[in-house]
């Protein structure tokens, strides 16, 4: 156990009556600290009832929400011949932060080379970066453009969306 001494008590105790314009019945309870050395202790804590203003420490801590909602999942362009494009808008709705979003695509050359409208003129969509407002949804018009050249086939690839606390 902790030493407390009867003055440090007593003074603790006088302390808090004088906080106090009207005093009730005091009943203390001490929480007293292990011996951390040579007759060092830690602090008694005391919980005083029967005083007119008693006080509660609050604690909280916010966390950022740095959730994203893209749809639509899959994007479906459909089945397109060479020279032919198709245009699909996502949307993107973030949670309750502002968040900086980075794009990365993955896969073959044909699905890298998605773009999307930036102010009217389309470009590359892989390692764009932008930031978004909290609750505010964001509707982006991608486009894949086949080339005349591209051979038949199934082709493939994601769209990875990186999240940041603006």
């Amino acid at each position: 156990m902790g030493v407390c001494s009867s003055l440090n008590f007593k003074m603790r105790i006088s302390e808090l009556l004088k906080m106090n314009k009207k005093i009730g019945i005091i009943i203390a309870v001490f929480l007293i600290g292990n011996v951390l050395g040579l007759g060092v202790t830690q602090d008694a804590k005391i919980n005083v009832i029967g005083l007119t203003n008693p006080f509660q420490t609050a604690i909280l801590e916010v966390i950022s929400d740095l959730s994203l909602d893209v749809k639509p999942n899959p994007l479906d362009y459909g089945i397109l011949k060479p020279g032919s494009e198709s245009v699909v808008n996502v949307t993107l709705t973030p949670g309750t932060s502002h968040i900086s979003v980075s794009v990365d695509i993955t896969g073959s050359s044909l699905i890298k080379n998605i773009k999307y409208d930036k102010d009217g003129i389309y470009s590359k969509y892989d390692g764009e970066n932008f930031i978004l407002t909290a609750t505010v949804p964001k509707t982006i018009s991608t486009k894949l453009s086949v080339p005349s050249s591209q051979p038949a086939g199934s082709y493939g690839g994601s769209i990875v969306y990186t999240v940041l606390e603006v």
